[in-house]
């Protein structure tokens, strides 16, 4: 269920964090949990209050409401006992019991810790690479992302779209008696679908920048825009074949007519193909 997680994108979890901040310029540092360590709510505490009240900045942390997702934690209470932010979970009745909340409708939170993950702390402003260099860099890295077919033991980049066909044609894990299991299986494909939706819109939108700075690249790089553009529309077509967007317990029972499942299959490849595609643009982009 955990499959679209930031930290999984990378074998070094930490790279697509060193990679944004070094992309706007700043420093950071990441404070782990450690269940050995005495004080650690302490030592949590004091790097909250240290960035709020020192230097003005609000801290991202991960757990605090709900699962250890990001939420950014904007102030605190009590010396640090009660947090206040903003979670995209903190109105999801499952996640937000105990949980009050600011005018402003931020989240307050007391005895945040144990649901605490880790904490991001925003470091100071410097100089970061040359724009020219720091698009390089990323598209260097979209391509090595799209083409290792494995992280962390798992199906990654553009083996992931085999590996999630696959899957739906396994009629036998669909098993439409259980609606626990099939409420688990939707959920997992239908956060496959919003992501590769999602992140393939922002690539197309993002693609005509890097073009506008590069002339060089902006052929492949449109051409790449277009394919992931187009991956995006393909995504919506696979949550019509469900009944649209949501996760309501007819869309949950389509998913398991293995007639549907086979239709969103060859949607899927579909999409893996212009993902390959737009691999391919990108590097031939790159070798100008």
């Amino acid at each position: 269920m955990d499959n679209n997680s930031i930290l999984l994108l990378s074998s070094d979890p930490n790279e697509p964090f060193r990679r944004a901040f070094q992309a706007v310029g700043h420093g950071y540092e990441i404070i782990s949990k450690q269940e050995s360590r005495n004080n650690g709510a302490v030592y949590f505490r004091r790097g909250i209050i240290e960035s709020i009240l020192g230097k003005r900045r609000p801290v991202l942390g991960f757990g605090i409401v709900g699962p250890p997702e990001c939420c950014i934690i904007t102030g605190y209470d009590e010396d640090g006992d009660v947090l206040t932010g903003w979670s995209f979970f903190q109105n999801f009745p499952e996640f937000n019991a105990g949980i009050e909340f600011e005018p402003s409708g931020y989240f307050r939170k007391r005895g945040w810790f144990k649901d605490a993950h880790s904490l991001l702390i925003i470091g100071d402003k410097q100089e970061g690479p040359p724009r020219g260099e720091l698009y390089r860099g990323i598209l260097n890295w979209a391509l090595e992302v799209a083409r290792t077919p494995v992280v962390n033991g798992r199906s990654s980049g553009i083996a992931a779209y085999q590996a999630w066909a696959e899957q739906l044609l396994r009629d036998e894990d669909f098993p439409v008696e259980d609606r626990d299991v099939l409420r688990e299986r939707h959920m997992v494909h239908d956060d496959a679908v919003g992501m590769v939706a999602e992140a393939r819109w922002y690539a197309s939108l993002f693609l005509p920048q890097i073009a506008r700075h590069e002339p060089g690249m902006a052929e492949d790089l449109l051409a790449a825009a277009s394919c992931y553009a187009a991956e995006h529309d393909l995504m919506w077509r696979i949550w019509g074949l469900v009944g649209g967007i949501g996760r309501e317990e007819p869309k949950v029972m389509k998913l398991a007519d293995p007639s549907v499942r086979r239709k969103i299959v060859s949607v899927i490849i579909q999409a893996r193909d212009k993902d390959v595609e737009a691999a391919d643009h990108i590097a031939r982009a790159l070798a100008k």
